[in-house]
């Protein structure tokens, strides 16, 4: 599940599939703490089509809306 801000006071959660572990390692973090990382492949199911991606709104689009184009 991906956490999707919002300017509510709920959270939001998306399911985003499932996922398998290719590769686990540890890595120093900025203040030398040791963090474990992981690389993720995601596991296709059957009729789930890709993950949508958020669009980032540009003032050019947000004129657009406010216009009711």
């Amino acid at each position: 599940m991906s956490y999707i801000p919002s300017f509510n006071t709920l959270n939001r959660y998306r399911y985003d599939g499932l996922y398998v572990v290719d590769e686990a390692y540890m890595k120093r973090g900025k203040k030398g703490f040791q963090m474990c990382t992981f690389k993720l492949r995601r596991i296709q199911e059957e009729g789930i089509g890709p993950i949508p991606t958020r669009r980032l709104l540009t003032s050019k689009k947000l004129q657009k809306i406010a216009r009711g184009k």
